[in-house]
């Protein structure tokens, strides 16, 4: 799961524009940034600014502002391990067959992997 700071969807919904956020911040916050940021989601950003995003729009609104209100989810899609979701991680059908001194082996189930390995060393249990 990833986040970013939708600064541009708090804005909208508020009723507010960057320019009005920045020129509340008695320049601490710096335009072409805010801009930015209301433009395109930020992933990736430095927590000075946030706090000072956040102060701002506290006074602003005159009310307090959480980080949690700027945040946004991003889900992402599940990756099975051969790279095709629709695929499943393991495939019963498809289980390679391994060999041993020549004779086939193959695991009796997945989640007896242990038990499989442990018999070929001729530790039984």
């Amino acid at each position: 799961m990833k986040m970013r700071l939708n600064l541009g969807d708090y804005l909208s919904s508020n009723g507010l524009t960057a320019y009005r956020l920045v020129q509340e911040s008695r320049g601490e916050l710096a335009q072409n940034t805010i801009y930015a940021m209301a433009k395109k989601p930020a992933q990736r950003i430095d927590l000075d600014t946030v706090a000072k995003i956040l102060e701002t729009l506290g006074r602003v609104q005159q009310k307090q502002v959480d980080i949690t209100d700027l945040l946004e989810v991003i889900e992402e899609p599940v990756v099975s391990l051969h790279g095709d979701p629709n695929r499943p991680a393991l495939d019963l059908a498809n289980l390679k067959k391994f060999q041993r001194r020549a004779a086939a082996i193959q695991p009796s189930s997945p989640t007896d992997s242990a038990a499989t390995v442990a018999s070929l060393r001729g530790q039984n249990n």
